[in-house]
């Protein structure tokens, strides 16, 4: 894939960290995947200016929630999903980010995402209000997580 900044289906990004898991010898949740997900689109909007997935991202009670992947994978509950990721090529920075993520991140909880994803300043905690699905603009993610990107440098 040649362009850095193509968007992609949040399934196909989903697909990635499964297989991510899988070849650790790991599995992922529902809500990890989801939180996981966000995180990837949020430090490759920070860092590229652009969205990694197409989907809206929404402020659900737990977090922020890609509507697509909930549906996907609800019948897990908070279970471990067992289907093994097939992975599209990616262009090199999403595959980049992506890997950097679950290194850092993948060994969290679906709980301890949703903290992380819950603190005071982050796009959940500007834009959540109570009410399931209002989606969590891409301007306020892209902000965020530049001053995240702008600390670790």
């Amino acid at each position: 894939m040649n362009n850095p900044t193509h968007s992609f289906a949040s399934n196909v990004i989903a697909d990635y960290f499964l297989a991510l898991a899988n070849n650790a010898g790991n599995t992922l949740t529902p809500m990890q995947i989801n939180k996981l997900v966000y995180i990837a689109h949020g430090f490759f909007m920070g860092y590229t200016g652009n969205p990694l997935i197409k989907e809206p991202i929404e402020a659900w009670q737990y977090g922020p929630v890609i509507s697509s992947l909930y549906h996907r994978f609800k019948e897990y509950g908070g279970q471990a999903i067992y289907e093994i990721g097939r992975t599209t090529p990616l262009s090199d920075i999403a595959e980049t980010i992506i890997a950097q993520v679950y290194e850092k991140y993948g060994n969290k909880s679906g709980i301890e995402l949703s903290g992380i994803t819950h603190k005071d300043g982050t796009p959940w905690s500007l834009t959540y209000n109570g009410n399931f699905h209002k989606p969590i603009g891409n301007d306020l993610i892209q902000s965020y997580y530049e001053g995240l990107l702008n600390a670790q440098r």
